[in-house]
């Protein structure tokens, strides 16, 4: 150890020295006298034999050999433990594998919780800080004193798509200090691009295992009642086996639709496509328990397109005749409600722009029309158009001024326009000279009714999609003059804060839900966990990256006490220096002394 520190080593040879002085100094002083006869030897000389003298040393040696302990001591830079550590900053990742059990029962969320217990514990943290790694970002928990952080830790929910430990571990940098430690908490390696610095532990609990997963489970609308079932499933192993499936009522007593094992290719795929008759209830698909459960479970409702109340308010019988055959065809829209969604008309007059109003779309005569053939320019990002293609249609184009955003130009001809008013509903404007327009002859005109009918679905309260995927952001329709939008979770309530008549929310957890809406009434969707990159284990590690040197690490787990020995032999070579110098003076008086009585 003393090979450490040189300058230690180098006090001990100075050590050595003053030992050295002090021992053979002593020596006998020739005082030239005049005889012998009167002196009296008071003290036997030192004549060596078998006879042992007792080493005679000045208390200044001592002194002085207290100084020179004092700074090797201090050379050796000596430490005690602090009383407290600061904050211990703890990324955790809320992925769903940090959930996945082993042939012991064990998870790594549990692992970790345990070495989180014996960091606390061996280093005596004052607060720790523990920043969640989720899907949606980082995300700061509840604060707990550090005796109780391992069990909080325990009682976090890990069923994630996903972890965001890149941007958490930037973030708990900037909220540490320079002598703040953090600790990452995973099942897996750090990426090659991550950069570990001083300080910055991460530790991993994750082991390879073998898993099978649902990574798709949709119930397709397939028109008259019919829906389609569609499944795959993956196995994560190193033997590709066949797949046990079942599908069955998620209502308890009811006879399964499908019981079997799938076969699998070499990537371990495995496809099931089932036609499901009408009316087929609520289905729950499962695979037997493995080492993660969330992903051998999918719910799935029935989702059939949304209905949409249409008035038809148009005047020429043939025109109204080709608007009521398009939305026939599209199998949603009712026309006997008392309350529309959508009003079709010919009468400009007609738009509402107070909130809660129906939906418009007005046919408006061309002024000074024309033929035109195109080119046409047409806004493809608004999801009115999507899938509508005019190439190839005579259009009888005016020099109409529509208001709003204009999605559709035959050169500088505006053709359809919608206009959202910041407080009313939203009117589609469509330049159309009659029922013998080349547009109601062509497939543009059905695809452009569906999609208003799925616009105006869209914005009726309740959820977008009957079956969600987790960790995937969805958009909410609030009721009308409604800020907040209330769901039932599998954990309890949720308010959601709406803004402009929605509220986007991205739901975690699998389960069923259930929206309230007006007049007590609720619409459930259910949430299913699909990440096959969660549901891979076998590249899941386990091990310890990021360990401090021991300079850094005793650095920032005791306090130097150097100064403490160093100003002792500072006070200590002062006082060496005050008895020397009154001995100096001492002797200087006794010597005028004595040359006053010669």
């Amino acid at each position: 150890m003393l090979f450490s520190f040189p300058y230690a080593l180098t006090g001990l040879a100075v050590v050595a020295g003053l030992v050295a002085v002090y021992t053979f100094r002593a020596r006998f002083w020739r005082r030239p006298v005049s005889s012998l006869m009167l002196w009296r030897q008071t003290q036997r000389p030192r004549l060596g034999g078998a006879h042992r003298d007792r080493l005679r040393l000045p208390p200044l040696f001592y002194l002085e050999l207290a100084v020179l302990a004092a700074l090797i001591l201090a050379a050796l830079s000596p430490h005690i433990r602090r009383p407290n550590l600061g904050t211990l900053t703890v990324v955790f990742d809320t992925s769903a594998s940090m959930s996945a059990r082993d042939e012991n029962g064990l998870t790594p969320q549990i692992r970790a919780a345990r070495a989180l217990q014996g960091t606390i514990r061996q280093a005596g943290h004052a607060r720790v800080r523990l920043l969640l790694a989720r899907a949606t970002g980082p995300e700061s928990a509840s604060p707990a004193p550090p005796s109780q952080s391992a069990a909080r830790l325990r009682q976090i929910p890990c069923h994630d798509p996903g972890d965001s430990l890149s941007a958490s571990l930037a973030r708990a940098n900037e909220l540490s200090g320079p002598a703040d430690e953090i600790l990452v908490l995973t099942d897996r390696a750090p990426d090659a691009v991550t950069h570990l610095r001083p300080g910055v532990r991460w530790l991993a609990f994750g082991r390879p295992q073998v898993n099978r997963a649902l990574t798709t489970a949709e119930r397709t609308w397939s028109g008259q009642g019919r829906e389609s079932l569609l499944i795959e499933a993956v196995d994560y192993g190193a033997v590709k086996e066949e797949i046990p499936l079942r599908v069955a009522p998620l209502a308890a007593g009811g006879a399964p639709l499908f019981e079997g094992r799938l076969a699998v290719d070499d990537q371990g795929r495995a496809r099931q496509r089932l036609d499901l008759p009408p009316g087929t209830p609520e289905l729950v698909v499962e695979l037997p328990p493995d080492a993660l459960e969330l992903d051998n479970r999918a719910i799935l409702l029935a989702d059939p397109p949304r209905p949409v109340a249409v008035a038809v308010q148009v005047e020429n019988d043939a025109q109204r005749r080709v608007v009521e055959r398009a939305l026939d065809a599209t199998q949603r829209a009712r026309r006997d409600a008392p309350a529309p969604h959508l009003v079709i008309t010919d009468r400009p007059s007609a738009a509402g722009n107070t909130p809660g109003a129906p939906w418009h779309c007005i046919l408006t005569a061309p002024q000074a029309p024309r033929l035109v053939r195109g080119p046409y320019l047409a806004d493809r990002a608004h999801p009115l158009l999507e899938g509508v293609s005019f190439e190839g249609l005579t259009w009888s184009a005016g020099t109409n001024q529509l208001p709003g955003r204009v999605l559709l130009f035959a050169g500088n001809l505006p053709l359809i326009s919608l206009d959202s008013p910041p407080r009313g509903s939203p009117t589609l404007h469509i330049v159309s000279a009659g029922a013998g327009d080349a547009l109601y002859r062509a497939p543009a005109w059905p695809a452009l009714v569906w999609n208003l009918l799925q616009a105006c679905a869209d914005v009726q309260p309740g959820p977008p999609r009957r079956n969600l995927r987790a960790g995937v952001a969805a958009r909410f329709a609030a009721e009308p003059q409604q800020s907040l939008v209330h769901i039932e979770t599998p954990n309890g309530k949720e308010q959601l804060r709406a803004r402009g008549g929605h509220a986007d929310w991205m739901p975690m957890e699998p389960g069923l839900y259930r929206m309230r809406l007006g007049d007590n009434r609720t619409e459930p969707f259910a949430v299913n966990f699909q990440a096959p990159a969660e549901s891979d284990l076998r590249l899941r590690q386990q091990g310890t990256w990021g360990e401090m040197a021991d300079t850094e690490h005793l650095r920032r787990t005791h306090r130097s006490v150097a100064w403490v020995a160093g100003l002792a032999a500072l006070l200590l070579a002062g006082l060496h220096h005050v008895i020397l110098g009154a001995a100096w003076r001492r002797g200087g008086m006794l010597k005028d002394e004595g040359s006053r009585v010669a």
